[in-house]
């Protein structure tokens, strides 16, 4: 009887959890901070390939702009990406059943672990914008690379900066 009433309490608490996050994803503003909050996750191991998905091929259009750039040790979105992020969730909306890979990056500073958890809210955060301006949950996975993937391997800020991002990859239906 314990373990049940254990499992009841937790279950009521991440219903509870899930019920904030969807009522706060209707809020038309960028939170100061993501915290911790998670956001959908599916398991990196039994996702869809990712394959090139037609967009436009203008490099004027903000299509075609697919990092967003964070401030060492940050992971709150920037006002400068909201507009880039918007056109991200315009195109999605209009395309139901569209799927979007949100990857979180760090540079090398910090160890494996923080690392991985800075991309993963990073990842979250980014996700948590997208969903606000109405792309369904369902659609996005939010996943950390860490430090495994820099584009830059040179060992100085200006390779951090651009190592410090999240990359929106689109997924094959």
């Amino acid at each position: 009887m314990r373990l049940s009433r254990s499992v009841f309490k937790f279950g009521t608490a991440a219903l509870l959890a899930a019920s904030a996050l969807l009522a706060l994803s209707g809020c038309g503003t960028v939170p100061a901070s993501t915290s911790d909050t998670a956001v959908y996750v599916r398991h990196p191991h039994v996702s869809a390939p990712v394959l090139p998905v037609p967009l436009p091929d203008d490099s004027d259009s903000l299509l075609s702009r697919r990092t967003i750039y964070f401030d060492f040790d940050a992971f709150e979105v920037r006002q400068s990406d909201l507009v880039l992020l918007q056109a991200h969730a315009q195109y999605m909306v209009s395309r139901p059943g569209s799927r979007l890979r949100v990857e979180g990056h760090a540079d090398e500073r910090g160890g494996t672990e923080y690392n991985l958890a800075l991309g993963q809210k990073r990842a979250n955060g980014v996700s948590l914008v997208l969903m606000q301006a109405g792309v369904p949950p369902l659609a996005l996975e939010a996943v950390s690379l860490g430090e495994e993937m820099p584009v830059d391997p040179a060992h100085h800020e200006s390779a951090w900066a651009l190592n410090r991002r999240v990359e929106l990859r689109y997924l094959a239906r």
